[in-house]
């Protein structure tokens, strides 16, 4: 995934990404639902905390970080109520 952008003068940017989800975390609003998503259908049992934040290495920032971990752990805790 990435993003290329032209000016008139022909100068151009291009950034690429390693994945759709890191395109989605710096380009999409969408990211942090789709993480939700993903995180609603995990099996707990065999993914821990650090397996869920490092399929997102792009998000280096401690707030993301903390985010990704709210969500596994709201995802875990409607999991163990059903």
């Amino acid at each position: 995934a990435g993003v290329v952008s032209i000016n008139p003068e022909g100068i151009y940017d291009d950034i690429s990404y390693d994945s759709v989800a890191e395109f989605n975390y710096n380009h999409n609003d969408s990211f942090w639902e789709n993480a939700e998503s993903y995180a609603e259908d995990l099996d707990f049992e065999e993914t821990s905390l650090s397996d869920f934040i490092g399929w997102y290495p792009f998000v280096t920032d401690e707030n993301g970080k903390k985010e990704l971990e709210e969500i596994y752990n709201r995802a875990k805790s409607y999991s163990e109520a059903e």
